[in-house]
């Protein structure tokens, strides 16, 4: 199955660039108006040619930016000088070279626009006709449990057992999974499990029983990887080749300056920018709420920022005065460092309305100027749920990574369910977004978040 969808994947993205590289020639030779223009069917089939040559679509281009730029680059400059040198002795110079220019700057261009449309496509359908991936780990009990825990919580994988690397001796442990064969008869188990990936989670097997499961893997079209479990969340994994040796090497991933002069700037620019645009409607809340209710427009809390180090953070006002948690601790429906209430005595009326569409937050932009947040990053909490030093004493790798960035107006768990979503994917998004920063997720988040602001999912 895994095979198919690679082979559905690479003819998607085959489509979309044909039909940039279609488009691509309709402009140049509407530019150009030259009557020697040849055929389109030649650019297309030279981009098909070029294509299986360089071995464009072997692997997936759609989240690897810079070998999808180099990949692109290689077979787009082939098209173009193998329409450039006939077209030279056309004896129009003046149209050649205008055509060829205008050409290769509209492929350069659709090819990219292309991609984008190609990874929307292919997100659509995967999410709304999932198709699961049958995993087999390889190796032995006491690793398996924890990799085949990860694995489960990716709801298109389905663990189907384990693969010994020797012939089992006795009964499987109470609990342990499923023995599905060993590897010497991996072949049949792959048939009999209707596998697609097979994982490696034990160090001790030998090299030459790694040799002879990859060369059963590759015959039978089922991807074969290798679980690193250990590896810190904060690292980075790197892979080279030393005098013929693979290697992995693991590289520490805090952000770099250069990504935090990078970050701290779009904030700047933006918060200042949707303070400006949105200072109507900030007006129009804070005469609402000093209407509706007794007490202050804008409530101040201490919240943990970066480093542990505590900071005011305002909101517009949505609860009634002198009221505290404690009223209502009992009732908490969260776990971990979370207090959520869906239904919350000391919420104002308005104040419902402006939490469900998030309109309390907008203050926020103000801690974003003054350095205290970020547009996007791990939601700040609140001190009475973190000890004295802006640490969890549970969760103490989870709070040291966090602390590493500064907190935001939303991110990964505000554009994946919110409030709705347990204790635990909070962890697990935080997480994810220190170690998968980028410039594009940044963008990405701030894209989705009025989208889901919209919808009021999770809100309350």
């Amino acid at each position: 199955m895994l095979t198919y969808r690679r082979h559905i994947r690479a003819t998607v993205e085959l489509a979309f660039d044909v039909i940039a590289v279609a488009a691509a020639w309709q402009l140049a030779a509407a530019l150009a108006k030259s009557p020697r223009t040849p055929p389109l069917a030649e650019p297309l089939l030279l981009w098909i040619v070029a294509a299986a040559f360089f071995r464009v679509y072997r692997r997936s281009r759609l989240s690897a930016g810079s070998s999808y730029i180099h990949e692109t680059l290689r077979p787009a400059l082939f098209v173009g000088l193998a329409i450039f040198i006939p077209l030279l002795y056309s004896h129009r110079w003046d149209s050649t070279w205008l055509f060829l220019c205008a050409f290769m700057v509209a492929l350069l261009v659709n090819l990219p626009v292309g991609k984008l449309m190609c990874r929307s496509v292919v997100e659509f359908l995967g999410s709304r006709w999932p198709a699961r991936s049958n995993v087999a780990l390889v190796g032995g009990q006491d690793r398996a449990a924890g990799i085949a825990w990860r694995l489960r919580q990716a709801k298109a994988t389905d663990v189907r057992g384990l693969i010994l690397s020797r012939t089992p001796s006795g009964d499987a442990e109470p609990g342990a999974m499923a023995v599905l064969g060993t590897t010497r008869n991996l072949a049949e188990v792959i048939n009999r499990e209707q596998l697609d990936t097979l994982v490696l989670v034990d160090t001790d097997i030998s090299e030459l029983e790694i040799q002879a499961c990859s060369e059963v893997s590759a015959r039978m079209g089922v991807r074969m990887t290798w679980s690193l479990s250990t590896v810190p969340v904060a690292e980075e994994v790197s892979y080279w080749d030393d005098c013929g040796i693979p290697l992995l090497e693991l590289e520490p991933h805090p952000f770099s300056r250069k990504q935090r002069v990078i970050k701290r700037a779009v904030d700047i620019l933006g918060s200042a920018a949707l303070l400006i645009i949105l200072a109507p409607l900030m007006l129009t809340i804070a005469g609402l709420v000093a209407l509706t209710s007794r007490g202050p427009v804008l409530y101040a809390a201490r919240r943990v920022g970066r480093g542990g180090r505590y900071f005011k953070f305002l909101k517009f006002r949505s609860m009634y005065v002198n009221t505290g948690r404690a009223d209502v601790a009992a009732r908490n429906e969260k776990s971990g460092h979370l207090f959520k209430l869906r239904d919350d005595p000391r919420v104002t009326p308005l104040g419902r309305f402006l939490r469900r569409y998030s309109l309390d937050e907008l203050p926020q932009f103000l801690n974003v100027l003054m350095g205290d947040m970020s547009l996007v990053g791990p939601r700040p909490l609140p001190i009475e749920d973190l000890g004295p030093d802006g640490m969890s004493r549970t969760f103490e790798i989870w709070s040291e990574h966090r602390a590493s960035v500064p907190p935001g107006i939303t991110g990964l768990w505000q554009i994946r369910g919110r409030s709705e979503l347990p204790f635990a994917d909070l962890v697990r998004h935080d997480l994810e977004y220190i170690h998968n920063w980028s410039l594009r997720l940044d963008i990405t988040i701030l894209l989705k978040t009025p989208f889901e602001i919209f919808c009021g999912r999770g809100a309350y």
